[in-house]
């Protein structure tokens, strides 16, 4: 994994379960994550079950998310939470903010391998899935 700048803000694409009000909500770390708006990265989004996995295309449709301004500390607590299942990988990406802006982000990318034959995601939207196949 790369090295990241420990004297300024990194910012992190969240599209699972560390979007803000989910399971590892990315603000309830301290200091807590300055939210910089929503934002889209082009790629494929699967259901693992407690989870999604994201796979990067640069010819898919876009996957939805947000942006955080995070503190280097907390890029390795970021890192156990995503190396927990051991299938995800940090990478450096563009993302398209909800205004059109370009950023440079971190986020946690799914392995190929580990999500053969799960299910895809086709609106894009881990928290719009999820909140759709919980039973009533």
């Amino acid at each position: 994994m790369q090295r990241l700048n420990s004297t300024r803000p990194t910012l992190v694409f969240v599209y699972g379960t560390l979007r803000h009000g989910e399971s590892n909500d990315i603000t309830q770390h301290q200091p807590r994550p300055l939210f910089m708006g929503r934002a889209s990265v082009p790629g494929r989004l699967y259901d693992l079950g407690e989870c999604p996995g994201l796979i990067l295309d640069p010819a898919a449709r876009p996957v939805k998310g947000e942006v955080y301004a995070v503190a280097a500390c907390l890029i390795p607590i970021l890192d156990a939470i995503e190396d927990d299942l051991g299938i995800y990988f940090r990478v450096q990406v563009e993302v398209r903010m909800q205004d059109g802006a370009r950023l440079n982000c971190v986020l946690y990318e799914a392995g190929v391998a580990q999500i053969l034959a799960r299910p895809l995601i086709a609106c894009g939207d881990w928290v719009t899935h999820r909140c759709a196949t919980v039973p009533a």
